[in-house]
């Protein structure tokens, strides 16, 4: 697999998930998580592009936002 993880998230919880992913790499130091966000192309449906990347991944993490 490319990735350990593939992990979704808003972008306005992005300095929170940078966080994780600093204290993950610091528990882990070769963990490879995806944290891309990904554009969206109006003539193709997102969801292939997200499984695109997502089926190159061990595991698919989802953080909840309380962002409005």
């Amino acid at each position: 697999m490319q990735y350990d993880i593939y992990m979704s998230f808003s972008e306005r919880d992005e300095p929170k998930v940078k966080e994780l992913t600093d204290l993950m790499h610091e528990l882990k130091d070769d963990i490879t998580i995806f944290t891309t966000h990904q554009e969206i192309n109006a003539e193709k449906a997102f969801q292939d592009d997200m499984y695109d990347v997502m089926i190159k991944c061990r595991r698919f993490v989802v953080i909840p936002s309380t962002s409005k």
